[in-house]
């Protein structure tokens, strides 16, 4: 899956003959990304039937003053439903975010500021489309902060303390 901002639908094909099956145009909301995987069969359609189900109902917060690490407002929103399948992607979020903080702390042990801006672009446009708005806030400020040359650590203590707030709530959510 071709992920892009490029809107002219002439690239379909471009993409098409590299090899990709599908691409989508950011930004991406959880909406469109659900219903691309549940084309492809990777997500079940049970949940499809599910939108009166009742909500889970959120974790309890150590963070004092912090809201949730997931708005399930946006996320209702979004998709019409919270539910088996919401937790999924959830889970696919975390899994496909863990080697990107990785990335960025090595970035930041690095000094590389190119690549500490660019990762936190990429944070923040993924995070804010899972609905985990502390993240992406954190991500967003990390990719002002790296482009201006200035002192990142604390932005990336900040993401990877929320990131685990984030991993945490999403294990919540599947037990």
């Amino acid at each position: 899956i071709a992920l892009t901002a490029d809107v002219q639908m002439a690239q379909r094909d471009t993409y098409l003959k590299h090899g990709f099956d599908e691409y989508l145009l950011k930004p991406v909301s959880l909406g469109q990304f659900r219903r691309l995987l549940i084309r492809w069969g990777l997500l079940s359609t049970e949940s499809e039937q599910a939108d009166n189900a009742e909500t889970p109902a959120p974790p309890p917060s150590s963070d004092e003053g912090l809201p949730p690490a997931i708005d399930r407002e946006a996320m209702i929103e979004q998709l019409g439903t919270f539910d088996d399948s919401t937790i999924e992607m959830l889970g696919m979020f975390v899994e496909m975010t863990e080697p990107q903080i990785a990335e960025i702390k090595e970035a930041l042990a690095a000094r590389d500021m190119h690549d500490l801006k660019e990762l936190g672009h990429s944070l923040k446009g993924a995070a804010r489309s899972a609905c985990c708005p502390v993240l992406g806030d954190h991500a967003a400020a990390l990719q002002n902060e790296a482009e201006a040359g200035n002192d990142v650590s604390g932005i990336v203590a900040d993401i990877e303390k929320e990131f685990e707030r984030v991993r945490a709530e999403v294990s919540a959510l599947k037990s």
